[in-house]
C-alpha cells in the first residue's frame, strides 16, 4: 500500500478534523465528510445542512458515490442501516462513539461489519461492551498541542491575587448537559460572599472564535451537571493552554488521575471550587504546568494518530 486513504465520516465535536490534520503530518491521505452544521470546523467534503431532514441522505449518496476511493472508513457516531453498505462493500471500518449515543443506548444495530470500536471517554466501555460492539477501547479525544501554546497563567494568577477580577469562560454546546445553570447559581453565591468574577458563556460561535476567548481566561468552567463525571474537549484544550480547569469528574474511571479542580456538581460545590481556585492563585503556575504535561502525554493529536495509523494498517490487512 503506497499511500493509506482514509475516510472520516461526521465531524462530532470537531475530532474528525483534528484527527485528520495529524493524520496528514503521517503522511496518511485522510479527509472528512460530513453535513455541514454551521459551527463546525473546516471539513474536505461538506454536505450542505439545508433542508435538515434531507442532509443525512445526501451524505449516504456522497458516500455511497465516493467509498471506493478508501482504504479505511474511521465512523464517528452510530452508523445506522447505512452501516449494510460498508459490510457488502467489505470496506474495513472503525466505529467511534462519542457520548449520548451509546451512554443509555440499548441496543445498537448495524455494527457486525466493523472491525474495532472507539469511545472517546472511559465511561462509555462499559456501555459499549455491554452493546456487544468488537474490540471496545477508550481512545483519548485529541488536540493539537503543537498549534496551543501555554499562556501565562502565572502571571495571571499573581494580577488576581493583588486584586484583578478573575475571567471565567464557560463553552456549552447544550447548557443542560454542560450544568449551566448550576455555574450561574454558584456565581451569584460568590457575589453574595463579596467575591466578583467576570463570566463569559460562549455559545454560537465556531471553533477558531471559542478557542481565542478561551485564551482570555484565568479559570475554564467545563462539565458541571451531576449526570456526568467526565471531562471533554474544552477541557483539554485549556489543559494545553496551561489554564486552571473545573470539572465535575470522577478520576477513578481515568487511567491517570487528570490535573483538574474536581468539584460537587451543585452551585454550592462549583462556587467552593472557583472560590479556593482564586484564594490560591499564586499556585497557577504549577496547575498550568502539571495540566500541559497531562494534556501533551495524554491528548496530543500526532500521538493519537500514530495509534490509529498502526490499527488501520492492522485492519486493512
Amino acid at each position: 500500500m503506497d499511500q493509506m486513504r482514509v475516510l472520516h465520516i461526521n465531524n462530532i465535536a470537531n475530532v474528525a478534523k483534528i484527527m485528520r490534520d495529524a493524520q496528514r503530518k503521517l503522511g496518511v491521505m485522510a479527509e472528512v465528510t460530513a453535513v455541514k452544521w454551521r459551527y463546525s470546523g473546516e471539513i474536505d467534503h461538506p454536505i450542505p445542512p439545508n433542508p435538515k431532514l434531507l442532509a443525512n441522505v445526501k451524505l449516504f449518496i456522497w458516500i455511497l458515490r465516493n467509498i471506493g476511493k478508501y482504504d479505511v472508513v474511521h465512523y464517528h457516531g452510530k452508523p445506522g442501516i447505512t452501516a449494510i453498505y460498508y459490510s457488502v462493500k467489505r470496506c474495513p471500518t472503525i466505529l467511534h462513539f462519542h457520548g449520548s449515543e451509546i451512554r443509555n443506548a440499548r441496543s445498537v444495530p448495524f455494527v457486525s461489519f466493523a472491525k474495532r470500536t472507539f469511545v472517546s471517554t472511559p465511561d462509555l466501555v462499559e456501555p459499549a461492551k455491554k452493546l456487544d460492539l468488537p474490540e471496545v477501547e477508550y481512545l483519548p479525544n485529541p488536540v493539537p498541542m503543537h498549534d496551543l501554546s501555554p499562556v501565562e497563567i502565572g502571571r495571571r494568577g499573581e494580577e488576581v491575587k493583588s486584586g484583578r477580577t478573575p475571567n471565567l469562560v464557560h463553552l456549552p454546546t447544550n447548557r443542560s448537559v454542560k450544568g449551566t445553570d448550576n455555574l450561574l447559581q454558584a456565581i451569584e453565591i460568590l457575589r453574595e460572599m463579596g467575591i466578583d468574577v467576570n463570566l463569559d458563556i460562549v455559545e454560537h460561535v465556531g471553533p477558531k472564535e471559542a478557542l481565542e476567548r478561551m485564551k482570555n481566561a484565568d479559570i475554564v468552567v467545563d462539565w458541571v451537571s451531576p449526570k456526568y463525571r467526565i471531562y471533554g474537549l474544552v477541557s483539554i484544550q485549556a489543559m494545553a493552554l496551561s489554564i486552571p480547569v473545573i470539572c465535575h469528574i470522577d478520576p477513578a474511571i481515568y487511567p491517570e488521575k487528570p490535573p483538574i479542580q474536581t468539584v460537587d456538581a451543585t452551585p454550592e460545590g462549583i462556587a467552593k471550587g472557583i472560590k479556593h481556585l482564586i484564594e490560591s492563585a499564586e499556585s497557577w503556575g504549577e496547575i498550568g504546568k502539571r495540566e500541559r504535561e497531562f494534556a501533551l502525554k495524554t491528548h496530543d493529536s500526532l500521538k493519537i494518530a500514530k495509534k490509529l495509523k498502526a490499527v488501520y494498517e492492522e485492519i486493512a490487512e
